[in-house]
């Protein structure tokens, strides 16, 4: 090979290059909207500028409408609907005078118009037809294609999993679960567009598949085909109620749920123990009830739901496993006292005993305990709670006081304590009937009392007095002492005296003895001299002193 002939190879190779590429491109955010609109049909809408916006129909056609269904993964568009067959769009209009070669890969690598610029109305807004699913969700139904201006069913001769895969993959909702026959989602009103459809499975629209044309077929709606996508029946959920730990005796719901769950199947609960699995439950409903938890109901849960449609039966992916985890040991109940305080003797007291509220338990006994004591009462109870009921408090009473709840040979934790106590009839707010007890015996008591300050004041008054009397009688004895001796001491001054008086008589001749001597006092005197210095002395101290001096006389 020459050098001419090697650049004219080069030239050529560059040429399909740039024939059969296309420069890169960031793509715009498409989406299908309006009323009647699915995933793959709908009004076109574009997001630009932050805002979503519709394309004006100028120049709108089939080959625009396969450019925004690959774009969307929806396969071979249909049609290209115009002046706004699903209805007036809102916000801006972006696009007008579109025009695509039906090869491009996004939509912005087609010719058009600058962004914002347009002739246009809502009214002319365009769109694309795909594919439709009628009758259940999103990604379950009838398969109706739209052809001609109108929708139109599938007949079911020669339809199966291959045929749906294609009607799944291009509706966007995952895998084929089943391909329904027998108008299993209902009749079509209207035409028959295909029959005989022949898919490999692997082709983007079920009108790229081999079939005998469009309103070519020997049935009736009796035999509209089908399909059910795997986004129809997604993996369940599951939760239980209430949430672990799960009490012996309480009531338990398992809820297994599915987004757009189709009607009519089955829900089923499978418990894995041990590494063992065993179904144990099936139900229409979604919730499964569990009464009286036993210990062989701890394990681990997963459910999913079935559902049987023209001999088929699809099932969804388990859910994730949830455990369930039983005890035997119930939480501490809650105590409570009324009245809490002041309480008085006959009074009334109510002593009320809870579990918490989310365990539901039926046929337990609460028991109630007297600190220092066995058991003091126990009731059975049908709810969460039971009151004790002390119809008139007495002083045996008093005390601590706590709970537990039993149920069969399962405990509670004891409760916390309350304590009862009497408060006296004086300190309290006393009733009438205290108040007259407390008068009475008011009453009984104060002459007594006044009694016993009588005899006091007397005896006081007694001792008083007898402490003066002895006082008195020890100074009239010192006194007496003393007057005995000037008595003796006086006697010898008047005998002396009397001989001194005598003597000068004689000598004088003859003076009468009768005459007194001017030192010499009356008798008289004398007399009440003693009387005076006897007046006060008992008469046991004067008969003494009398015998101890002669010489004093009354």
């Amino acid at each position: 090979m020459n050098s001419r002939q090697q650049r004219i190879g080069g030239f050529l190779t560059l040429v399909s290059y740039l024939l059969t590429s296309s420069p890169p491109t960031a793509g715009l955010d498409l989406r299908l909207a309006g009323f009647g609109a699915t995933r793959c049909s709908g009004r076109l809408e574009i997001f630009y500028n932050n805002s979503w916006g519709t394309v004006c129909d100028d120049g709108w056609d089939i080959k625009d409408a396969r450019v925004v269904c690959r774009q969307l993964a929806c396969g071979a568009a249909v049609r290209a609907t115009k002046a706004a067959r699903f209805g007036l769009g809102t916000g801006p209009i972006w696009l007008d005078d579109v025009k695509c070669s039906g090869r491009e890969k996004s939509l912005d690598d087609c010719k058009h118009k600058q962004f914002g610029k347009h002739n246009c109305k809502h009214s002319k807004d365009a769109g694309v037809v795909s594919i439709r699913l009628i009758g259940s969700t999103r990604c379950s139904g009838r398969v109706e294609v739209f052809h001609r201006d109108l929708w139109g069913t599938v007949c079911d001769d020669r339809w199966d999993l291959s045929d749906a895969m294609v009607v799944c993959r291009q509706l966007g909702c995952g895998i084929a679960r089943g391909a329904a026959h027998s108008a299993l989602f209902g009749e079509g009103d209207r035409v028959i567009w295909l029959d005989e459809v022949n898919c490999s499975g692997n082709e983007n629209d079920i009108t790229s598949c081999r079939h005998n044309g469009f309103r070519v077929h020997d049935c009736s709606s009796r035999e509209d085909a089908g399909v059910v996508c795997s986004d129809s029946l997604p993996k369940s959920s599951i939760s239980v109620d209430p949430s672990n730990p799960v009490y012996l005796g309480q009531t338990v719901s398992i809820s297994c749920s599915d987004s757009a769950v189709l009607s009519g199947g089955t829900f089923f609960l499978k418990k894995t123990r041990l590494h063992n699995v065993t179904e144990i439950l099936s139900s229409s409903s979604s919730t499964f009830i569990i009464p009286d938890v036993g210990f062989d109901d701890d394990g681990s849960y997963q459910c999913h739901y079935e559902i049987t449609l023209s001999n088929q039966t699809f099932t969804t992916l388990p859910s994730d496993p949830v455990r369930l985890s039983v005890t035997g040991l119930f939480p501490s109940p809650d105590i409570s006292m009324h009245p809490a305080s002041n309480i008085t003797l006959g009074q009334e007291v109510n002593i009320t005993c809870a579990i918490a509220t989310h365990i539901r338990l039926l046929g337990g006994v609460f028991i109630m305990v007297k600190s220092s004591e066995s058991v003091f009462q126990q009731e059975i109870s049908t709810s969460n709670s039971t009151t004790f009921r002390i119809a008139k408090v007495t002083a045996d009473d008093e005390g601590r006081y706590q709970c537990v709840y039993k149920l069969r040979t399962s405990l509670s934790t004891p409760s916390a304590f309350v304590t009862l106590s009497l408060v006296s009839a004086v300190s309290s707010v006393a009733s009438p009937g205290a108040s007259l007890l407390v008068l009475r015996i008011s009453a009984a008591i104060l002459p007594l009392l006044l009694l016993l300050l009588l005899l006091a004041v007397i005896l006081l008054v007694y001792r008083r007095k007898r402490r003066t009397t002895q006082s008195g009688g020890l100074i009239l004895s010192q006194l007496s002492a003393a007057a005995k001796k000037d008595d003796k001491d006086h006697n010898y001054v008047n005998l002396h005296q009397r001989s001194i008086n005598k003597e000068l008589r004689e000598r004088d001749g003859g003076v009468e003895e009768k005459e007194t001597d001017v030192y010499e006092q009356p008798d008289e005197d004398h007399y009440y001299d003693d009387v005076g210095r006897h007046s006060n002395v008992p008469e046991s101290h004067r008969k003494d002193e009398e015998e101890e001096n002669p010489y004093i006389s009354f």
